[in-house]
């Protein structure tokens, strides 16, 4: 199955990824890997630093929109070790809060 497939996604827990990773990496290392989630967000320096029969090609601590699509596209590619992906899209809470005439309660009429 995972010979015909291009994009593979699979949610197991953060040991069992590792498991699954350092199976699959050595009978398909042509497969990219991606770690995402909140396991790489809190551990982050211990993911990226994993040996290489465990490590992933691409960490993705957050947001993971653009990161994958980057990935899936080919706009980045794997250089034999773990790659940290950042998604670099504005967060909204970094915005002021809008300026609304009348919020005071007052009706603009």
């Amino acid at each position: 199955m995972i010979t015909t497939c291009r994009i593979l996604g699979n949610e197991p827990t953060g040991s069992d990824a590792y498991l699954l990773n350092k199976t699959i990496k050595p009978l398909y290392p042509e497969i990219t890997t991606v770690i995402g989630g909140s396991h790489p967000r809190y551990y982050q320096d211990q993911v990226v630093a994993l040996p290489p029969n465990t490590a992933f090609d691409f960490v993705v601590p957050q947001d993971g929109w653009q990161p994958m699509l980057d990935i899936a596209s080919g706009k980045v590619k794997k250089n034999g070790q773990s790659t940290l992906m950042v998604d670099n899209m504005p967060k909204l809470t970094a915005f002021p809060a809008p300026s609304r005439p009348g919020a005071d309660g007052a009706l603009p009429f």
